[in-house]
């Protein structure tokens, strides 16, 4: 008698592309290109997709930081990451991200000289 497949035999634990987010009732794999942004409030973390809609995982940004990938995502602020395919504009006199669907990220005064740095040296 054969044993009988265990999720894990199933599919790949990690995809260098996408991450596994708990979605009622079973975990899906969301991929990199749909998330815009992510907010870390106290213990959780809450997900903004392009589609417009949200998930609040019980996890902490700090968690999630390690398995995105750094030159698709930035941490701005210790509350906010965000994808850089979604950011639409950068106003570096008021330490402000606009993004693709018109929210305002604040950028922190520690981070702005290093973003201005990352985004000079994507531009040459």
């Amino acid at each position: 008698m054969l044993p009988h497949p265990t999720p894990t035999t199933l599919r790949p634990s990690t995809r260098p592309d996408a991450l596994r987010l708990p979605f009622n009732p079973d975990r899906r794999w969301v991929s990199f290109q749909q998330i815009m942004r992510l907010e870390g409030e106290g213990n959780y973390t809450q997900f903004f997709f392009a589609d417009g809609s949200r998930l609040m995982v019980a996890l902490t940004l700090k968690r999630f930081l390690s398995r995105l990938p750094p030159a698709q995502f930035a941490r701005l602020h210790r509350k906010h990451v965000v994808n850089w395919a979604f950011v639409a504009h950068i106003r570096l006199n008021d330490s402000v991200v606009i993004l693709t669907n018109g929210d305002e990220i604040s950028i922190a005064r520690r981070r702005v000289f290093a973003l201005k740095q990352e985004v000079c040296s994507t531009k040459n």
